[in-house]
């Protein structure tokens, strides 16, 4: 049995749908937090240090601009010259920004997972256009940084970009933007001529895909469901709600509260627990040998 990134790309995109739009749609920090957790877990090893760099300056940043543009809430924590900076203000935006946060390392996570090609075995008997456009946009921005190192480092080694004063360093990357440009160009017309050449377009192309719906991706695709329905009857009932304003109203523990986290932390943990798993296995494995 296949683990949970490894199963058919319905069954994948499936589960990235699913904890998407319930960590967008909760307002619970638990859940959020969890949400998040599991999605580093889910990324750990693949540029980790850059993508904490960066969570961690997107999330001091929204936690800090919420409170300075919304002066909602009852509690008032101080003043700056005369605007309040309240303590429900603060908390929302911490809440956002967990939400944020997480749902751009599922993210991270979808866009190393579901290449094109997967992309296109889902949309693209459906709408092959939109199969295609997502595909493109999907590989665009790890392409782009990849000739934007390769062009920057070029021009250095040729000595043209020099990085003494500030004004050489804008004119650098001025020289290395159109560089970019004009590289992208090109590769537009490269590969405009090669999907015309394959056929693209034509009513009576057919796709060739490898990918077939097993048996465990059903049971992947069942057990997403059953524990996404709990969490989603909790969000709808109100059990997991918190209220930020105008003051923090915390909901009361209840026997939904505590299924509805477990089956969350099950859900958003399940990739990690299945690798885990796999990992283990073969250790074992090979220790049998």
């Amino acid at each position: 049995m296949r683990t949970v990134m490894q199963s058919n790309p319905l069954s994948v995109f499936s589960f990235y749908a699913i904890v998407v739009c319930i960590t967008a749609a909760s307002s619970s920090p638990v859940i959020q937090l969890l949400s998040l957790i599991g999605a580093v877990a889910c990324n750990f090893g693949y540029n980790t240090a850059k993508k904490a760099v960066f969570s961690i300056v997107l999330f001091v940043l929204m936690a800090i601009l919420n409170p300075l543009f919304n002066t909602s809430g009852a509690t008032a924590l101080f003043f700056i010259n005369d605007f309040a900076i309240t303590l429900e203000a603060v908390l929302y935006g911490v809440s956002a920004s967990l939400s944020i946060t997480a749902v751009i390392y599922w993210f991270f996570s979808f866009s190393r997972i579901m290449t094109g090609e997967k992309i296109i075995y889902l949309f693209g008997k459906l709408s092959p256009h939109i199969a295609l456009l997502i595909s493109s946009v999907i590989r665009f921005v790890p392409m782009f940084l990849r000739l934007y190192s390769q062009s920057r480092k070029a021009q250095i080694c040729m000595g043209i970009c020099k990085n003494d004063t500030v004004i050489n360093k804008l004119k650098c990357e001025i020289r290395v933007l159109s560089v970019m440009i004009t590289r992208c160009t090109e590769n537009g017309i490269i590969t405009a001529d090669s999907m015309e050449a394959r056929g693209y377009g034509n009513i009576n192309r057919t796709c060739f895909s490898f990918y077939k719906l097993r048996l465990y991706d059903i049971i992947y695709i069942i057990i997403y469901v059953l524990l996404a329905i709990v969490t989603v009857f909790a969000i709808a009932s109100g059990c997991i709600s918190f209220e930020y304003y105008p003051t923090i109203t915390v909901p009361k523990a209840s026997p939904l509260m505590y299924a509805s986290y477990i089956c969350w932390a099950a859900l958003v943990f399940l990739p990690t627990l299945t690798q885990a798993g796999k990992e283990i296995k073969w250790k074992y494995l090979l220790s049998r040998i």
